[in-house]
């Protein structure tokens, strides 16, 4: 499965292989997933870091699905979600204490529409007071994006730097693999900042730019 796009349908035809890498890491979080639409209680919940694609994997569903994102880091308004149509609800755990009820009444809609319903957590930990609430979600199956594998790492590394049209050789590849932090948010940073550097200094990324640069 590692590597493969998800989703062989039609309706994703515009998702390149590049675009969500299947590995060991997320595999548990695309099997849960593709089991749509055989999900236990109309709904299913992903966790995992933040940058460890659970947004990517939301939108493929979305265009599976028809669903509507809405993304609870926002100032979102509750009374605007659509209970007939399929959701996704992005970055949970910033739900409000003061909008429990108002969301406990809008999950329940959305189920009595027959409608299916995506969680993206952070991690496996969410304050919810509300105690229905709390048990309805706790009541989906879950599954969790852990920390990059190599595979993956290896995929989003190479994904950077042809998504910014830089050439690199594939020992910049190897060297930058087995020196950086298996994990996903500080992969981001590395690369976000050895793009700025090589864009400063007008250079073009090599070992000896990045020995220069950083302290592995």
């Amino acid at each position: 499965m590692s590597g493969q796009l998800i989703f062989d349908l039609p309706t994703l035809k515009n998702f390149k292989s590049r675009d969500f890498f299947v590995s060991s890491s997320n595999s548990d979080a695309v099997k849960l997933i593709n089991l749509f639409p055989n999900w236990h209680n109309n709904g299913i919940v992903i966790y995992g870091p933040k940058k460890s694609g659970k947004t990517h994997l939301a939108h493929i569903w979305k265009s599976v699905a028809r669903a509507n994102l809405y993304n609870f880091e926002s100032d979102l308004d509750i009374n605007s979600i659509d209970t007939f149509n399929n959701c996704i609800f992005d970055n949970f755990n910033s739900l409000s204490v003061d909008n429990e009820k108002s969301i406990f009444q809008t999950y329940n809609d959305i189920i009595n529409n027959k409608k299916f319903i995506l969680i993206l957590l952070d991690k496996n930990e969410f304050s919810i007071k509300l105690d229905d609430l709390r048990s309805r979600i706790l009541a989906l199956n879950s599954a969790e994006i852990t920390d990059p594998d190599d595979p993956l790492i290896h995929a989003i590394i190479l994904k950077f730097f042809y998504d910014n049209q830089i050439n690199v050789t594939p020992e910049v590849i190897n060297f930058i693999l087995n020196r950086i932090d298996r994990n996903f948010f500080n992969l981001q940073i590395f690369l976000s900042k050895l793009n700025d550097l090589s864009i400063k200094h007008k250079s073009k990324i090599s070992i000896p730019f990045l020995n220069k640069f950083f302290s592995f």
